[in-house]
């Protein structure tokens, strides 16, 4: 039988737990934090995206927290913070459907893996694979990436729109479609200064489409269109985009390509609209 000297039986334990630290060191699962308390399903949403992304999670060098804050002039959003990413979501959102598709737009800015990102931005991806400032991109990842792979732990909507009639999958259509139309009126409730007026899924956005695909925040009828275009996509959501290839995962023609008021193919980031 083996025996070990003391010193000897230190060391072993010292490697073994070296061992296990640097076993897990690079595990990036989302942790809950803040005062403010998550509901079960939420906490059951997070559970899922820790699942359903485990491989996006790990590839970043960050570890991962999500915290619930009150109402600030910045609102939900996502901040880096030493090693830590930070994603804060305005406590009042109390739609469980509404919180969901906000924490899918900002994993989006995180793990949505998209060519699509400002070129004065690239270097987030030294730290951050995934890394996009594209808004309509993290809007486009939240629908047809995130939001249908967590679909079944949240209420279904109450109506069917017409667009979503005829797809494979109509009622991923429906919920997804829902999920947006929640999370645009949370922000215009929260931020009326920027509403232009009464958006619904027809509804025209109200400033001219860009010459390049534009990184920066759209009128709401533009991010409602980007969450229906998600919701019409029939790619398989586990097909995730591509850092090299924008066509790669995303819908290429029809309804649920991304749409014009934000996004032009095979062209360079802007943050001008105009340029």
């Amino acid at each position: 039988m083996l025996r070990l000297l003391h010193w000897e039986r230190v060391l072993v334990r010292q490697v073994l737990l070296l061992l296990l630290f640097s076993g897990t060191a690079w595990s990036s699962q989302i942790e809950l934090s803040g005062k403010f308390a998550f509901t079960d399903v939420e906490e059951a949403v997070v559970a899922r995206l820790n699942t359903e992304f485990a491989r996006e999670l790990n590839a970043v060098t960050y570890r991962f927290k999500v915290e619930k804050i009150k109402p600030t002039k910045t609102g939900s959003g996502t901040f880096y913070k030493g090693n830590t990413i930070d994603i804060r979501l305005i406590h009042s959102m109390t739609d469980p459907t509404e919180l969901s598709a906000v924490l899918c737009h900002e994993l989006g800015h995180t793990i949505s893996y998209s060519a699509l990102v400002s070129d004065d931005k690239k270097d987030y991806r030294e730290y951050t694979p995934g890394y996009t400032d594209v808004e309509g991109e993290a809007d486009y990842f939240a629908a047809a990436k995130c939001l249908p792979r967590i679909r079944d732990l949240l209420p279904k909507p109450s109506e069917m729109p017409s667009f979503c009639l005829g797809l494979k999958d109509a009622d991923r259509c429906a919920f997804v479609a829902n999920a947006g139309m929640l999370a645009v009126q949370g922000m215009i409730k929260r931020d009326p200064w920027y509403h232009q007026g009464p958006v619904g899924y027809g509804t025209p956005t109200w400033l001219m489409d860009p010459v390049r695909t534009f990184s920066g925040y759209q009128d709401y009828s533009c991010r409602l269109r980007t969450f229906v275009a998600g919701a019409m996509c029939e790619v398989d959501s586990r097909l995730g985009f591509s850092l090299t290839d924008e066509t790669v995962g995303a819908c290429t023609t029809g309804s649920g390509t991304r749409p014009r008021c934000w996004y032009v193919p095979a062209t360079k980031v802007s943050s001008s609209r105009y340029d």
